[in-house]
């Protein structure tokens, strides 16, 4: 048993060397190419399911549960977004049409609220308990997951009075009708400068 190892990692490394001196030496012996060729290939059919690749092949150590293929989204989203996060500042809440009648909002307390109705009642509640409100926002992206078809808005920014500003992140998912069916707001203290 010992010897038929030896024999089969002797062959493997002697395959490996003639592999790796054809690649260095630039020689142009196509049994070798092909050898190569056909590793490689095997080597990328059997990797893990764990294991995905990016743009460059080289591998993420975890696989987004989600979407890991993403390109920038349609910026008339970012738009009607950014116009929602303005009706809020302003204390309007003008624009409850741009959400759908399902629409579902994580809170950064954990709280969970379901439908227009709910959500707008939540937001008044909220920016009622902050009359000097400014918001700032730093970036805004318009994301399409291309795997799954399903159009984004991300948007970083801080808000607040004077005195508690927050640091915050919005994930807004816009359905296939135009209109956001699903936020989360994340927030927390803004650094010290």
């Amino acid at each position: 048993m010992k010897q038929l190892l030896f024999v089969l990692l002797a062959a493997a490394s002697l395959g490996t060397g003639t592999t790796v001196y054809s690649q260095q030496s630039g020689g142009t012996n196509p049994v070798a190419k092909e050898k190569t060729k056909a590793k490689a290939k095997g080597a990328k059919e059997a990797m893990p399911a764990a294991r995905m690749e990016t743009a460059n092949n080289s591998a993420l150590p975890y696989v987004p549960t989600y979407s890991g293929k993403f390109a920038m989204g349609n910026p008339a989203h970012s738009r009607m977004v950014l116009n929602l996060i303005k009706d809020y500042e302003t204390n309007l809440f003008s624009m409850s049409d741009a959400f759908a009648d399902t629409a579902i909002v994580f809170f950064p307390d954990g709280t969970t609220v379901r439908g227009i109705e709910a959500l707008t009642g939540a937001f008044k509640q909220m920016r009622t308990s902050e009359p000097d409100m400014t918001i700032n926002i730093s970036a805004v992206v318009p994301m399409r997951s291309t795997d799954r078809m399903e159009d984004w808005v991300l948007v970083w920014g801080n808000s607040g009075g004077t005195t508690n500003r927050l640091e915050f992140h919005h994930i807004w998912r816009i359905n296939k009708d135009g209109k956001i069916d699903f936020l989360r707001l994340y927030q927390g203290k803004a650094a010290q400068q």
